[in-house]
């Protein structure tokens, strides 16, 4: 992935490495590949944090997240549907479509992105 403003980052509590935005410019850049048929994008977030991030695919914000720090002392999912328009306009006659999914700070930029992934 790119990262611009970032830091990296363990969560002893969950076994788990991260990536964090640290400034109102800052991004996180993913490469993913969805199923035509079933695209949902998957984010887990450290479940004490608060802020909140947009979600876009290529150039068209898709979701924002904003978490207020009550999901305790564990992984929090957050799953997004990817829009049908954009996955067909994108996989055309192939059954996979790929975006560049870009995290970007909303707020207040506090949130720990653990995992991100496309499942169907």
């Amino acid at each position: 992935g790119k990262y611009s403003e970032t830091e990296m980052g363990y969560i002893p509590e969950v076994d788990r490495n991260y990536r964090q935005i640290t400034g109102k410019e800052g991004s996180i850049t993913y490469r993913i590949k969805f199923d035509a048929k079933s695209p949902k994008l998957v984010l887990s977030f450290w479940g004490k944090d608060k802020g909140s991030i947009t979600i876009n695919a290529d150039s068209k914000e898709i979701s924002t997240i904003k978490l207020n720090g009550d999901k305790g002392n564990e992984l929090y999912d957050v799953e997004i549907l990817m829009p049908e328009d954009l996955i067909q306009a994108k996989a055309k006659k192939k059954t996979t479509a790929a975006f560049n999914v870009i995290l970007n700070c909303k707020e207040e930029c506090s949130l720990k992105l653990c995992e991100i992934r496309a499942v169907k």
